[in-house]
């Protein structure tokens, strides 16, 4: 197998684990902080690919929903729009 589709599929693996992070900081209102996340996964997937893209987005996901905490009106905003 060549080299660089090895390279691609190891960013592309770090890409689609970096969006849980990305998804979660989204849902949060903390997108830099997500987008953070989605480069670490990237660089970690580039090193040693979903070895270590999966936990570290399983981390960093459950980090930013456990830290960042939804104010009562966007709560309130949430459940409205979920009514419709």
């Amino acid at each position: 197998m060549d080299d660089s589709a090895v390279i691609v599929g190891a960013l592309l693996a770090g890409f689609a684990c970096g969006l849980g992070p990305l998804i979660a900081s989204v849902t949060r209102k903390c997108i830099a902080v997500g987008l953070v996340g989605m480069m670490i996964c990237i660089g970690c997937g580039y090193v040693l690919g979903l070895l270590l893209a999966l936990p570290v987005s399983i981390f960093y996901s459950s980090w930013i929903l456990k830290s960042f905490h939804l104010s009562e009106n966007d709560l309130k905003s949430v459940a409205m729009r979920s009514m419709r």
